[in-house]
């Protein structure tokens, strides 16, 4: 089977060049002054039907357009004047197109630059054959006639044809199309009516038939503008085909009608857009979803691990530590020579160190409640202070704002993105830290800004510039973490939003 793109398949082909001449025939005869149709069957056949099919297409186009003028219009049948102009114009139509369209099958004309080609390819079309008509006489106002009439029936056939290609039954499942369809109909043939019934006022009046299509483009994208524009030119081609001068309406069609199409792919491709950055949107907000989800899932477990090491160390090795150091104390009171006194009282002395450093690691691994704890003293005076003094790096906090009404569990999250930040520093070599948290209260909630600025020596770069671990907390806490460098070092910055607490 043949795709889409490729065409049709060469019995379809074979069905459509073989319906060509009285499709061509009958178009003729439902022609009126204001639009010749059969130009409209040639443009979307040589617009459709790949370069393959273009050979047998030229021949049945020009075929039939002798053998219509023959049997509508009494011309020769067998004339080289009758076949040369009968082949003139599907020559110059298939070289508009060749240039335009290119080889293969032109995408739809959903954008503003696909519908300017289709636009430009018809008045390419029209106004390159109407040359060749005019010879036969009327000078340059024949050359207008010709080419503003078959140029209407482009525009009115063409872009409603390439919609039924684009997605046949897209526009017609909307009952919002329906309804204002039908409203656009109701205006259209209640000012038509009223321009045959005042002829004095009817080149204004014809003006606002035009409106409807220009809010139907808008409104519906360029199939909304293709199939207005279509009604609206069926309606005028039998409602105005008397009038003496019809190139008036033919030139208000092509201008404003072109406008129209071009609007309606502008609005077609900014829906399009719209549409795709709303379903990224989705998919970047389910992403986070997922990655907030994930962050939670590595804080959790950080925080159990720490918590199963810290009782592990308190139950397994405080206690025979603290045992070692009472037999040490006995041993060395009860011991009468010098030299194992010295011995047992070194032994107590690096027990005592050891011992000191675990209940230092255990208060990092675990700290004390933040339940109705001072939250400045733990910042500044607490573990972190003891363990920036150890390394020798400065280590300063400073808080704003009501920063002790922060539930527990917030609290516990701050002191974990400052642990965080501290160690990272140290593990970098940072000389100064320093940490300034404001609180800002509304309505029942707290928003909090927590800035961490790492100064590093001279020379020294602040590699490692974002820190995971305060990325992960700041994400399972849904807030906000940038970082960026600075002179000295580098900066953090964590902003956490609605953080519910209890009335004051």
């Amino acid at each position: 089977m043949t795709s889409r793109s490729d065409g049709p398949g060469p019995g379809a082909a074979t069905l459509l060049l073989l319906a060509y001449v009285p499709a061509w025939m009958l178009l003729d005869m439902l022609s009126t002054p204001l639009a010749f149709w059969p130009v409209a069957l040639r443009f979307l056949l040589l617009w459709f039907l790949p370069l393959r099919y273009w050979p047998a297409l030229v021949a049945v186009d020009a075929a039939g357009g002798v053998v219509a003028r023959h049997f509508l219009r009494d011309g020769p049948l067998f004339a080289l004047e009758a076949w040369l102009v009968a082949l003139a114009p599907v020559l110059v139509y298939a070289a508009m197109i060749r240039a335009l369209r290119g080889p293969d099958f032109a995408a739809a004309p959903d954008t503003p630059g696909g519908m300017a080609r289709l636009l430009a390819a018809c008045a390419l079309c029209t106004f390159g054959v109407a040359p060749l008509l005019a010879l036969h006489g009327g000078g340059f106002d024949a050359l207008l006639a010709f080419g503003f009439g078959d140029l209407f029936g482009l525009l009115v056939v063409v872009p409603a044809a390439l919609t039924l290609r684009a997605d046949p039954t897209g526009l017609w499942r909307s009952r919002r199309w329906g309804f204002e369809g039908a409203l656009a109909f109701a205006v259209t043939l209640g000012v038509m009516s009223l321009a045959r019934q005042r002829p004095a006022l009817d080149e204004h009046l014809l003006l606002i038939v035009f409106l409807p299509a220009v809010v139907l483009a808008f409104r519906h994208g360029w199939r909304g503008a293709a199939w207005s524009l279509a009604g609206l030119g069926g309606l005028l081609a039998l409602g105005f085909s008397d009038r003496p001068d019809p190139m008036r309406l033919q030139v208000m069609t092509a201008v404003i009608g072109g406008a129209a199409l071009l609007l309606g792919a502008a609005a077609t491709q900014l829906r399009e857009q719209r549409e795709t950055v709303e379903a990224q949107h989705a998919a970047l907000r389910l992403a986070l979803l997922e990655q907030r989800e994930l962050a939670g899932r590595i804080v959790a477990l950080e925080d159990e691990g720490q918590r199963h090491v810290a009782e592990s160390l308190h139950e397994q090795v405080a206690p025979p530590l603290q045992e070692l150091r009472t037999l040490l104390a006995m041993a060395w009171r009860g011991s009468g020579d010098e030299r194992d006194a010295r011995m047992l009282e070194s032994l107590r002395g690096h027990t005592w160190q050891v011992q000191d450093g675990l209940e230092r690691a255990l208060r990092r691994l675990q700290p004390p409640s933040l339940a109705r704890g001072d939250l400045h003293a733990l910042l500044a005076h607490g573990p972190l202070w003891e363990w920036a003094q150890e390394q020798g790096a400065a280590w300063s906090v400073q808080l704003g704002g009501p920063v002790q009404r922060l539930p527990e569990r917030w609290k516990g999250v701050v002191y974990r993105i400052a642990q965080a930040g501290l160690e990272h520093g140290l593990a970098h070599g940072a000389r100064q830290c320093r940490i300034h948290l404001v609180a800002t209260a509304n309505a029942g909630s707290l928003d909090l800004d927590l800035q961490l600025d790492l100064d590093h020596p001279p020379g020294a770069s602040a590699q490692g510039l974002g820190i995971e671990a305060i990325r992960d907390r700041t994400l399972a806490a849904g807030g906000r973490y940038r970082a960026e460098p600075r002179p000295e070092g580098s900066r953090h910055r964590v902003h956490l939003v609605d953080i519910a607490i209890a009335p004051a």
